[in-house]
């Protein structure tokens, strides 16, 4: 396990993509700001964006999210292998704590 702290600005609904990792649980906590994360099911995605870079356990597809799921400061969500996800849908400045955890 693994975790990263990350500052970026919120891409907004139409700026973030759904991606995948085969080996690590995704734990986002949200530090501050108001982030949107994206959600599909794996299976059900359809449209790759590239092949899977196994190097970097990181997927993109070009589908949109199913649904979306509104964080604010102090709230997290738990993403599995078989959970797409697209982080950074939120508006404005954003802190996120990012921890990776293996599932192999």
């Amino acid at each position: 396990m693994f975790v990263v702290i990350a500052t970026d600005p919120g891409r907004g609904r139409s700026g973030a993509k759904l991606e995948i990792h085969r080996k690590y649980i995704d734990i986002q906590l949200v530090l501050s700001g108001n982030e949107e994360i994206g959600w599909k099911p794996t299976l059900a995605c359809s449209q790759p964006e590239a092949d899977f870079d196994a190097s970097r356990d990181l997927g993109f597809f070009r589908d949109s999210p199913a649904l979306w799921l509104p964080m604010t400061a102090d709230t997290f969500a738990v993403f599995f292998p078989e959970d797409a996800h697209a982080p950074l849908g939120g508006e404005g400045p954003l802190r996120k704590a990012i921890a990776k955890v293996l599932v192999e």
